[in-house]
């Protein structure tokens, strides 16, 4: 059995917003406005993915 510790994303998520901040510079203006542009952009990227995934 496997005793592995990586977090389980949520469903529709590549890079969850916690882990992606983490890599920015800090935020001058809205954080909530660019969470959730990131959140949506991941998601279509999670989409595309999937579709490539089932339609090939």
């Amino acid at each position: 059995m496997s005793d592995n510790k990586e977090p389980k994303l949520r469903p529709g998520v590549c890079i969850p917003w916690e882990e992606k901040i983490k890599e920015l510079p800090p935020i001058c203006g809205d954080e909530e406005l660019v969470r959730r542009k990131w959140e949506d952009i991941d998601q279509l990227a999670y989409i595309y993915i999937w579709h490539c995934l089932v339609s090939f």
